[in-house]
């Protein structure tokens, strides 16, 4: 079981290689491609999400050992389909932090309380994981526990959204999907990355904005 966050490539050819591992006397062998989602705090309380790819009958033997450590446990579909989904996931994230980051620094250009704007938003169509459990305002944050609070760390780190980022991005190219939004969401992280804030918080980007790295 890997859950690791990977190229899509990389995890199929591994299903493939550990399967041809049986023809040399190894046994039956399977492999599932499990990576997670939840952050840092989801893993701390066992409520992980795991995106699962690989045979659903190999799943079925391992289904018990993971909801010990997450919520839930969804299967994706073939070889590679959980680290897929685990990009396309993250490629998300990438871009949703950058708005919530740009919509909390114009509020606060504007005059409006941070904990009122933050309130709306998670009232209303902008609410996401962004702008309510990592909320990158630093008052905002402080009311949930969020790294913001904490000098941005603890959490999601930079070097870790530059290199999924990169992974997700050349995964469209593979396909030949356009992904403007993503590329140069993944540009902005690595220009904080190069300043020396790999390991902060990907909540940073919001003091980046500012002009403050």
């Amino acid at each position: 079981v890997d859950c690791s966050t990977i190229s899509p490539i990389i995890s199929r050819d591994l299903h493939k290689k550990i399967r041809d591992g049986q023809s040399h006397g190894l046994g039956r062998c399977e492999m599932l491609d499990a990576p997670v989602s939840g952050g840092v705090k989801g893993a701390a309380n066992g409520t992980l999400t795991f995106m699962v790819g690989g045979n659903a009958s190999t799943l079925s033997h391992v289904e018990d050992l993971l909801l010990c450590m997450g919520d839930n446990v969804i299967h994706c579909g073939d070889d590679g389909k959980g680290t897929v989904a685990k990009l396309c996931t993250n490629l998300a994230l990438a871009s949703q932090m950058m708005g919530i980051s740009e919509a909390m620094n114009l509020g606060n250009g504007l005059g409006i309380d941070p904990t009122i704007l933050a309130g709306v938003m998670n009232s209303s169509t902008a609410k996401c994981w962004s702008s309510e459990v990592c909320n990158p305002d630093p008052i905002v944050a402080a009311g949930v526990g969020g790294p913001a609070s904490l000098d941005y760390e603890g959490g999601f780190d930079i070097d870790l959204m530059v290199k999924d980022a990169d992974l997700a991005v050349g995964a469209g190219a593979a396909c030949d999907v356009s992904l403007p939004v993503g590329a140069l969401s993944k540009e902005l992280y690595r220009q904080v990355k190069n300043r020396g804030h790999g390991k902060k918080d990907f909540g940073i980007m919001m003091q980046f904005l500012r002009g403050k790295l």
